[in-house]
């Protein structure tokens, strides 16, 4: 008769096997999203109007299938990429090495590499235009 933690490490050895097999079934589709990109909605905490919004971009270039979650059923990974925003006191955020999770990622709006570069150049505009001298 096999002991508690004897039964205990065959239960882990199925569940990762099972797991193993959720990951490799479902990784064709989180590696689709490598060079996709997205946008979405931030605000603080409590947003009054719709100027109290602005967008987060974000361009992903790689998926880490070692870094999971699972809720629902479903695979959620890590990802590396780039990520940037201007919050509405115009708080610029520039994150050239962001790491993120696919998490919510399908309530996210996917948008063109067009619109990705164009809101990055407005950006670059913007910080063009920045007086970094102490004249005034």
């Amino acid at each position: 008769m096999a002991t508690k933690q004897e039964l205990l490490e065959e239960i882990r050895k199925i569940e990762q096997k099972e797991l193993d097999e959720l990951i490799e079934k479902q990784y064709p589709k989180l590696k689709a999203l490598e060079g996709k990109y997205y946008k979405w909605l931030n605000s603080y905490s409590l947003p009054k109007c719709e100027e109290d919004y602005w967008y987060i971009y974000v361009k992903i270039h790689t998926i880490n299938k070692e870094d999971f979650l699972i809720i629902d059923g479903e695979i959620h990974v890590g990802f590396e990429g780039v990520m940037f925003q201007t919050d509405i006191e115009n708080s610029i955020r520039i994150d050239l090495n962001h790491y993120g999770r696919t998490v919510g990622l399908s309530k996210k709006q996917e948008i063109s590499s067009e619109e990705f570069t164009q809101a990055w150049n407005e950006l670059l505009d913007k910080l063009s235009k920045v007086n970094t001298t102490n004249n005034q």
